[in-house]
C-alpha cells in the first residue's frame, strides 16, 4: 500500500508532514498532480529496493502548465466542471492560496473551448467554469472572461453556463454585459464579499470597500434583473467587533442574497492574519456563524418572483421531491437521468420571471440532489461544518452516507461532504439545526466509537433542547455512556439529579425505566448510594405465585426480566452476578418491600400503574435517609381487576405540588424503539380518544 498526502496543506507543510508521519510515501502539491503516476512508480521502486522505501516530496511549481498533462475530461451526466484558471494574486491576509497555488494562470482559450466541445459531445448540456479566481481569466490579445463566455455560448448543444468563484475586483464591465447579453449564462452569481465592514475589509486586504461592492451589485442587477446572488462571509476575523459584524448583517439585508456561506475564521499558518492581535474567541465566532443566514430574509422581490412565478408551460412550477422541503435557492449542480436536464427559459418582458417545470422521463423518484431547478420561494443559506478526525467521519457519515441522508430527510436540508467539511444548505433555521445535529453526532462518535440509527434520530429530536449551564446529562456506566435522546428524557434526567422522588409517566419505549436504572448504576459506581433496588408488581399472577413451577426465584424472575436486561446492558455480567449475591443489587416483586426501611439506596418501582392504593402507599413509605426513589408507569396499560383504582393514579392526585416530588410526562414523541412502535402508540391513543368521545356523547364505541 502507498500512502499519499496531497493538496494545499501538503504544499505548505510537506516537510513537516514527512517528519511527523514517516509512514507517508508521497507528498505532493496541487501543481504537481499530473506527475502522480511518476511519483507512484518512484515510491514503488524505492520500496522494492530497500524494503521501506524513501518518501517522495514534490511541492514545486513546475514550469510546464499542469493542465497540458492531465487526462482528458470525461463526462458523468448532464453537468460538468471545467477548470479554466488557477492561482491568485490578491493576497488576502487570511488566505493561503497564493502561497500554495501560486500566481494566477489562465488556460488558453483554445484549450478551454476544445475541452468544452468534447464534453458536449459526451452529452453535457451545462458547464461550470472553475478557478480560484475564475473571473481573473484572461486570454491572448487582452480578451477577458466575458469574451470567453460568449465563445462558449456559441458551442452547439451547450445550453447553460455557470462559473465560480469570483472576486469583486475582477468583475469588469464586459463580464457584466455578458450577463445581460448571453442567454446561456445562468442568472446566478456567487460573489464573495467576506465582510460588510470597511475596517475589516481593509484588514483582509480585499482591495474593495463596502460601497464599491454595492455599486457592483447595482450594475449587475441593472444588466440582469432576475440575477440571484450568493456570497461568502468570514465571521470572527481578528479584531472584528460587534459593530463590524452588524455592518456585515446590514449588507446581507441590503443586497438580498438568496444564499449565504458562513465560515468561522481559522488561522492558516504563514498568513498575515494568523499573527494579527485581537483574535476573536471561539464562542463568539460560533454565535455569529448562522446570523448572516438569518439576515438573508430580505431577498430581492424580483428573485422571489423568479423563484415562485408560474412556469412557461402553464404549470405552477416544478414539483419538489418528498425528501426536500420548499425553499428558495438556485441549485448549483444538475443531473437527472444520465444526460438529461431541465431547461431554463430566460424571462421575457417585464416581470415575466419563469422557468420550465416539465421533467424529462426516466428521472429517479426522490433524487433531490439531481433536481436542477429554481425551487419555491424562501430564504436559504449554506453553513459549513469542519471536522478534524477523518477516521470519525466514516462513523459520522455511515455506510454510503446513510446517516447524512437520514438527517436530510428529517430536517429538509441538503448535506454535501467534501474531505473533512460538510456543507449544510437549507432554510436558516433548518441549517442551524442540522449543524447542531452533526456536531452532536460527531461528539457522540468520538465518545462511543459508533453510531446507530437511534442515535441519529435522538440527535435530531434534541435540536430544540437547550441544556442549562453546567448540566451534564450523560450517564456513565461500566459498559456504555448513556445520553438523553429526546428533550423529555433530558428533563427526566435533570429531575433525577435534583429530586428525591420522581414519577416517570408515559407509553412503553420512552426510556423511563432504562434511564432510571442507568442513573441508579451511575450513582452506585460513584459511591453516592450503597444499594440498587428494582421492583415490579407481579400483577400477571396476582402476586399469588404458588401455582407456578420452580422455586421462588424461578417463579418471580420472568416478571422482572426487563429490569435484569437493563442491568446487563450497563454492567459486565460477572459484576451483576457478584452484586446480586452481595445484596448490592436487589431485584424483587413489590410484595417483598413490606416492613422495610431502605436507606442510602436507589429504589425503582416499574409498572406502577398495576399497584393498588395500599401497595403504592406502602412503597412510598419505604424511603429512608439518603435514598432516591423513581416510580414509572403507563396509566393507559392498567392490568388491575375491573373497578380497582390504580395506586399510581391516586399518588399523582395526592402528591401533586409537593416539594421534592417531580412528575415527568412522556408522549409518543419520546418513543425510542422502532419507528413502527411510535405509530402503534399513536394509533391506540387515537382509538382510545375516539372511544371515550363516543361514550361521553352517549353514542356507541
Amino acid at each position: 500500500m502507498i500512502i499519499a498526502v496531497a493538496g494545499c496543506v501538503a504544499q505548505a507543510e510537506g516537510e513537516e508532514i514527512l517528519r511527523r508521519a514517516p509512514f507517508v510515501d508521497i507528498v505532493l502539491g496541487p501543481q504537481t498532480y499530473h506527475r502522480l503516476p511518476e511519483m507512484v512508480a518512484q515510491a514503488t521502486r524505492a520500496a522494492q529496493k530497500n524494503g521501506n522505501g524513501a518518501a517522495v516530496l514534490d511541492t514545486e511549481f513546475p514550469l510546464e502548465p499542469k493542465f497540458d498533462h492531465l487526462p482528458e475530461a470525461r463526462a458523468d451526466g448532464a453537468s460538468a466542471f471545467l477548470s479554466v484558471q488557477e492561482g491568485c494574486d490578491k493576497f488576502c491576509t487570511f488566505c493561503v492560496v497564493p502561497y500554495t497555488r501560486g500566481a494566477e494562470y489562465s488556460r488558453p482559450a483554445a484549450a478551454v473551448l476544445d475541452e468544452a466541445r468534447r464534453l458536449v459531445d459526451q452529452g453535457v448540456v451545462e458547464i461550470t467554469l472553475l478557478g480560484q479566481n475564475v473571473n481573473a481569466w484572461h486570454g491572448d490579445g487582452g480578451c477577458g472572461f466575458g469574451a470567453l463566455i460568449r465563445d462558449l455560448a456559441g458551442i452547439p448543444g451547450l445550453e447553460r453556463i455557470r462559473y465560480t468563484t469570483s472576486h469583486p475586483r475582477d468583475m469588469d464591465d464586459d463580464l457584466i454585459a455578458a450577463h445581460a447579453e448571453v442567454d446561456k449564462l445562468m442568472p446566478f452569481l456567487h460573489l464573495p464579499v467576506q465582510s460588510g465592514s470597511d475596517r475589516i475589509l481593509d484588514a483582509m486586504n480585499r482591495r474593495h470597500d463596502r460601497a464599491t461592492y454595492l455599486r457592483l451589485v447595482e450594475k449587475l442587477k441593472a444588466a440582469r434583473p432576475d440575477l440571484a446572488l450568493s456570497s461568502d462571509f468570514i465571521v470572527g476575523f481578528p479584531g472584528e467587533t460587534e459593530a463590524d459584524f452588524a455592518d456585515t448583517l446590514a449588507l446581507v439585508r441590503q443586497v438580498g442574497f438568496v444564499n449565504t456561506y458562513s465560515f468561522k475564521y481559522s488561522a492558516r499558518p504563514g498568513t498575515p492574519a494568523a499573527a494579527m492581535p485581537n483574535q476573536v474567541e471561539e464562542a463568539v465566532k460560533e454565535a455569529r456563524l448562522a446570523e448572516p443566514a438569518g439576515a438573508a430574509v430580505g431577498a430581492d422581490p424580483a428573485v422571489q418572483r423568479a423563484l415562485g412565478g408560474p412556469g412557461d408551460d402553464g404549470t405552477a412550477g416544478p414539483s419538489r421531491p418528498p425528501s426536500r422541503p420548499a425553499g428558495g435557492t438556485l441549485a448549483l449542480h444538475a443531473g437527472g437521468a444520465r444526460g438529461q436536464c431541465r431547461r431554463y427559459v430566460r424571462p421575457r418582458g417585464p416581470g415575466a420571471h419563469r422557468r420550465r417545470a416539465s421533467q424529462f422521463p426516466g428521472r429517479r423518484a426522490g433524487a433531490a440532489r439531481e433536481d436542477m431547478r429554481l425551487s419555491a420561494p424562501g430564504p436559504q443559506t449554506t453553513l459549513l461544518r469542519e471536522f478534524q478526525d477523518n477516521a470519525l467521519l466514516q462513523v459520522l457519515f455511515g455506510p454510503h452516507n446513510v446517516n447524512l441522508e437520514r438527517v436530510e430527510r428529517a430536517l429538509g436540508v441538503a448535506l454535501n461532504a467534501r474531505g473533512n467539511t460538510v456543507s449544510v444548505s437549507g432554510s436558516p433555521d433548518s441549517s442551524a439545526e442540522a449543524g447542531q445535529v452533526l456536531d452532536a453526532l460527531y461528539d457522540l462518535a468520538r465518545r462511543q466509537g459508533h453510531l446507530e440509527t437511534a442515535d441519529i434520530d435522538a440527535a435530531i429530536r434534541m435540536t430544540h433542547h437547550t441544556p442549562e449551564a453546567g448540566d451534564d446529562l450523560v450517564l456513565r456506566t461500566r459498559k456504555r455512556h448513556i445520553a438523553p435522546r429526546t428533550p423529555t428524557q433530558a428533563s427526566y434526567l435533570s429531575a433525577l439529579q435534583t429530586s428525591p422522588l420522581v414519577f416517570g409517566l408515559g407509553p412503553a419505549g420512552t426510556g423511563k425505566t432504562y434511564l432510571a436504572v442507568a442513573k441508579a448504576v451511575s450513582m452506585m459506581l460513584k459511591g453516592e448510594v450503597d444499594r440498587l433496588i428494582l421492583s415490579r408488581p407481579a400483577v400477571e399472577a396476582g402476586e399469588r405465585l404458588g401455582f407456578l413451577p420452580g422455586d421462588l426465584k424461578e417463579k418471580v424472575d420472568p416478571y422482572l426480566r426487563p429490569l435484569y436486561d437493563a442491568l446487563y446492558d450497563m454492567l459486565p455480567g460477572d459484576q451483576v452476578v457478584k452484586k446480586l449475591a452481595a445484596g448490592e443489587i436487589e431485584v424483587a416483586p413489590l410484595a417483598f418491600m413490606r416492613g422495610r426501611t431502605l436507606a442510602n439506596s436507589f429504589i425503582i418501582l416499574d409498572e406502577a400503574q398495576n399497584t393498588t392504593s395500599v401497595q403504592m402507599k406502602m412503597f412510598l413509605t419505604r424511603m429512608g435517609e439518603g435514598s432516591r426513589m423513581v416510580i414509572t408507569g403507563d396509566l393507559s396499560q392498567v392490568d388491575l381487576p375491573p373497578g380497582q383504582r390504580s395506586g399510581l393514579r391516586d399518588a399523582l392526585d395526592i402528591l401533586d405540588g409537593m416539594e421534592g416530588v417531580s412528575f415527568i410526562n412522556f408522549t409518543d414523541r419520546d418513543v425510542v424503539r422502532h419507528d413502527l412502535v411510535t405509530r402503534i402508540v399513536r394509533a391506540y391513543d387515537r382509538a382510545e380518544r375516539e372511544k371515550k368521545a363516543a361514550q361521553d356523547g352517549g353514542g356507541r364505541p
